[in-house]
């Protein structure tokens, strides 16, 4: 008896671990990325280089840090305070913001977008989101040459996590003097 509970205690957690391996996805993209979430990532890189006149890939440190901003996700909630990222160096500023829509829920939450394989037929691009980001960083640019430095977009990413079916998105840049 003493045995069969080790047995079954090694079992079970066996188990959990090969469940919580496949949960995290794999394949597609990088380290736990679904073909789902590489596939969002590519329509949402299709739409960034479009506004940008760009024909970047996904910028692998814009990617990280818009990925780690959809960790302040709660419950498909995400509050304004929380709804950007940012690291900054001397001569570099990556910039991401988790793509959300107002829900109405009061000023300061908003309801963040995703996508779920088993209904997304098409993949539809948060226009607005993109639109805004390029008139944040055209912003950017003018005010430092109004100070006489050269600011450009030198890297576009996207960052996707998906939780409960859910695939979540952010957007992102990177910006160089």
């Amino acid at each position: 008896m003493k045995m069969f509970k080790r047995f079954a205690a090694a079992l079970l957690a066996g188990v959990m671990v090969l469940a919580m391996l496949t949960a995290c996805g794999g394949g597609a993209g990088g380290p736990g990325e679904s073909e789902f979430e590489k596939k969002v990532q590519d329509v949402y890189m299709a739409a960034l280089n479009k506004e940008y006149g760009t024909e970047w890939s996904n910028n692998s440190e814009v990617k990280e840090l818009a990925t780690e901003a959809l960790n302040k996700i709660a419950d498909g909630k995400i509050a304004l305070t929380a709804i950007t990222a940012e690291k900054k160096t001397e001569k570099n500023y990556v910039g991401a913001v988790v793509c959300a829509e107002n829900a109405k829920q009061n000023a300061e939450v908003y309801t963040a977008v995703y996508y779920e394989e088993t209904t997304a037929g098409t993949i539809t691009v948060n226009s607005d989101m993109v639109e805004l980001m390029k008139t944040a960083t055209d912003l950017v640019i003018n005010l430092g040459k109004q100070n006489n430095t050269k600011i450009e977009v030198t890297g576009l990413g996207v960052g996707t996590k998906t939780v409960g079916g859910k695939t979540y998105v952010a957007i992102g840049y990177k910006l160089s003097k």
